[in-house]
C-alpha cells in the first residue's frame, strides 16, 4: 500500500567502553536514525517532493499505462509467436503427411507388383 507520512529506520550499536573505576566493561550504546519520505509511488524521484500529490498521481498513471502497453506488446508477441509455431508445425505435419503418403503409394505399388508375379507364378505352376 502506498504510504505518505515519513518512514525512520533506527539503528542501535552497542559500544564496549572499559570504566576508569571497575574492570567490568559498560555498554555505552549510541543510535543512529535514518530518515526517508515516500511517496505514493516506491520510486519517488527527488524532484517529485515538492510536486502535488496529483501531479504524482497523474505521472504515476502515466508510468503504470506505459508498463500496461509494453505488456500488451509482450503478450502479443507471445501470441504471434505462438501462432507462428502452430503454422510450422501444421507444416512439417503436412510435409510429413506427404512424405507416409508416398512412401504408402510406393509400397502399395511394390505389393501389386509382388502380388501380379504371385499370381503369375501360380498360374504357370498350375497349368
Amino acid at each position: 500500500l502506498p504510504r505518505s507520512e515519513p518512514v525512520t529506520v533506527s539503528t542501535t550499536t552497542t559500544t564496549t567502553t572499559e570504566s576508569a573505576t571497575t574492570s567490568e566493561p559498560t555498554d555505552a550504546p549510541t543510535q543512529t536514525t535514518v530518515s526517508c519520505s515516500c511517496g505514493d509511488s516506491a520510486d519517488v524521484l527527488s524532484s517529485d517532493a515538492g510536486d502535488t500529490p496529483e501531479n504524482r498521481l497523474k505521472r504515476r498513471n502515466q508510468a503504470l499505462t506505459v508498463d500496461e502497453e509494453l505488456y500488451q506488446r509482450y503478450l502479443q508477441s507471445e501470441i504471434d509467436a505462438n501462432n507462428a509455431k502452430v503454422v510450422y508445425y501444421s507444416e512439417v505435419a503436412r510435409y510429413y503427411q506427404e512424405a507416409l503418403d508416398a512412401q504408402n503409394k510406393y509400397y502399395n505399388s511394390q505389393r501389386q507388383k509382388t502380388d501380379l508375379e504371385i499370381s503369375k507364378l501360380q498360374e504357370g505352376t498350375c497349368a
